[in-house]
């Protein structure tokens, strides 16, 4: 025992120094990462939002999942080290199994490339299946209301449309809003409607229903779009080979200062080509005044300063737009807008000063006037080619008609 103490006492402090490096060394490491692209067999394209499911192979029970984003990727992280197989689904595809997953603490990171799903349709021999199509389909990016045989809007016009449609609201005057934001913009067949924003309404009130196939409903546009600042976008699709005929609107309003406003609005649509002229012109007078009274307390003895304010205000405007279509193929058409407009704007404002003393009496009385003139125009002229490519295959994203 005399000999063995002391070798004890030599051999604890090594075998503390060789202990606490490598406890030092054991890192907490995180869970691994499996990742990959969900692509179609046939056309190569991706898949979004495909589902991804990650199965225990010790015990078959589901260990956690991911979706596909926009390009088909996806990757599954914090998956603890083990064997697992995933499985990979979507619509009109038949399920795809990959077997012999494995995550270890010295390869936590599993690259799959890319995961091929194959379409599972199957054709039938001499069967003919008549249906009709869904009121409603939910696609990706919008939701499409199929109304050309909606009996609600029979007989009405493009405005009784849109107030059979879920989330879209329609005021007394025909303004139209999406989820409450007036800030919507309307298009016919993929591209802005042929009026300008003030002749919107009126031109809604007289396209009739019965040319209308469905209602695109895109409440959250995607970057194509340019959707910055915009509350939705609603698309009028009209049904193929429709005639418009020959239509217009007139409007007149007044208020009770003077302004009093004027609108008309004329379309034709015969075949390939569809025209639209529209004509604005509004007055405005408004008078305003005010009144302010203020105390110098910084001098001694106080001053006061008592101002009155009278504004008139006078201006009017002239607006302009035309619009031609026409299509030279069935999918091709040539489209072409001009706009013109003039504002007129004169301002009088007459502001009195009285200046007091300390015993609010006057000591200085002054007038000032001035005039303001304003005079602007603009105009936009455009000119495109706008080419329809369709629907693309299964899993790449859909086209929007329209797309240029």
């Amino acid at each position: 025992m005399k000999y063995l103490l002391p070798l004890l006492l030599i051999a604890l402090p090594a075998g503390l120094s060789l202990v606490q490096p490598a406890l030092a060394q054991r890192p907490n490491r995180p869970g691994g990462t499996i990742a990959g692209t969900v692509v179609d067999a046939e056309s190569g394209a991706t898949i979004p939002t495909a589902t991804v499911a990650v199965w225990r192979t010790a015990d078959s029970t589901l260990a956690t999942g991911a979706v596909t984003d926009d390009r088909g990727a996806f990757a599954v992280q914090g998956i603890r080290p083990g064997n697992y197989y995933l499985v990979f689904s979507f619509v009109g595809y038949a399920n795809k199994v990959v077997d012999d997953v494995q995550i270890t603490p010295r390869a936590r990171e599993v690259d799959l490339g890319s995961i091929t799903l194959v379409s599972d349709t199957q054709v039938l021999d001499e069967i003919q299946i008549a249906a009709e199509r869904e009121p409603v389909q939910i696609q990706i990016d919008r939701t499409v209301y199929n109304t050309a045989d909606d009996p609600m809007a029979a007989g009405g016009t493009a405005t009784n449309v849109l107030e059979t449609i879920p989330s879209v609201n329609v005021d007394i005057d025909g303004n139209v809003s999406l989820r409450g934001s007036g800030n919507v913009a309307i298009l016919v067949n993929g591209r802005s409607a042929p009026v300008g924003p003030e002749f919107l309404a009126a031109y809604l009130r007289q396209l009739p229903a019965s040319s209308i196939d469905r209602v695109e409903v895109m409440p959250n546009p995607s970057a194509k779009f340019d959707p910055e600042g915009m509350g939705g976008i609603i698309n009028i699709v009209l049904k193929e080979d429709t005639d418009t005929g020959l239509g217009g609107t007139l409007s007149l309003s007044g208020d009770q200062r003077g302004g009093y406003s004027g609108t008309g609005m004329l379309s034709y649509g015969n075949g390939p080509l569809t025209l639209a002229a529209s004509y604005g012109y509004r007055h405005e007078d408004d008078i305003a005044s005010g009144e302010s009274f203020r105390i110098n307390r910084y001098a001694d003895p106080l001053t006061y300063l008592d101002q009155n304010e009278d504004e008139d205000e006078t201006g009017s405007s002239h607006l302009i737009n035309l619009s031609a279509d026409y299509a030279v193929a069935r999918k091709t058409t040539l489209t072409s807008s001009v706009q013109f407009g003039i504002q007129d704007e004169v301002e009088n404002e007459l502001n009195t000063f009285l200046q007091l003393d300390a015993s609010q009496l006057p000591t200085l009385n002054y007038e000032r006037l001035t005039r303001e003139d304003d005079s602007r125009w603009d105009a936009d002229f455009g000119v495109g080619l706008q080419l329809d490519f369709g629907t693309p295959s299964a899993g790449g994203a859909a086209c929007a008609p329209g797309s240029r």
